[in-house]
């Protein structure tokens, strides 16, 4: 994750700690959540597939019917594509995602919030050469999100769009010369259904499983590519 991303992952972190110590009857909660990852990705004329482990870093901040959720992947393992139709290698991602959430009553919430994510992966062409592709995108995330008890559980029924993510891609292919920029505008959806378990009196699991799919184009309306992403997921957030 780039210095920019970083600053703004600790600033979300401290606006939630900071706030919720000074609301009413707030709670922090902090922990780790893994998602097996399959991704498919696909541009004109090309696919490529495979899984990877996704470590995710997540905070929740709650104070009376307000909420602020910030998850974060900012040390991430390279993957290693298994199917490609065209030399995709490799993809490295950073994200970011930050939500404040307004519960309505304890079954329904609404939320607004903002997603960053900044991508790079690796191409070898069969002409010799390798190829890197950066990009990194930005924009407002809307969230509707439901619950329902069942004894002592919830099982939580989530969904969330990006109507309109702001991106910029380059590619390199010569490390020796500035690499050609161009602009992106792409759209995301992010949904799941899980369920949450109080293991103890300041531990809770969420188990789960997420899709999410990111369809981009160029200025000009021509498509560049789409990435789907689905599988199972898990964290454990502890009380502080």
């Amino acid at each position: 994750m780039q210095l920019r991303e970083r600053r703004v992952v600790a600033a979300l972190i401290v606006c939630a700690l900071s706030w919720s110590v000074g609301a009413s009857a707030a709670e922090i909660s902090v922990g780790p959540e893994v998602m097996v990852a399959g991704a498919k990705h696909r541009e004109k004329g090309s696919r490529a597939s495979g899984v990877a482990a996704a470590p995710l870093i997540v905070v929740d901040a709650r104070g009376g019917r307000v909420e602020l959720l910030v998850e974060a992947i900012i040390f991430s393992p390279t993957a290693t594509i298994s199917s490609s139709s065209y030399g995709l290698q490799s993809v490295k991602l950073n994200y970011l995602n930050g939500v404040l959430r307004y519960w309505w009553s304890p079954h329904f919430a609404l939320g607004m919030g903002q997603t960053v994510w900044n991508q790079r992966t690796q191409t070898n062409f069969s002409q010799g050469f390798t190829a890197f592709d950066s990009s990194r995108g930005a924009g407002t995330q809307f969230e509707i999100l439901t619950q329902t008890a069942i004894g002592d559980d919830l099982v939580r029924l989530r969904l969330a769009v990006d109507p309109r993510v702001h991106a910029r891609e380059s590619v390199t292919e010569d490390p020796f010369l500035p690499p050609p920029t161009v602009s992106e505008q792409s759209s995301e959806v992010d949904g799941s259904v899980s369920w949450l378990h109080a293991v103890k009196r300041n531990t809770r699991l969420e188990a789960g499983v997420r899709y999410l799919h990111l369809i981009s184009g160029y200025d000009n309306g021509r498509f560049a590519d789409s990435n789907t992403i689905v599988g199972p997921f898990a964290n454990m957030l502890f009380r502080l």
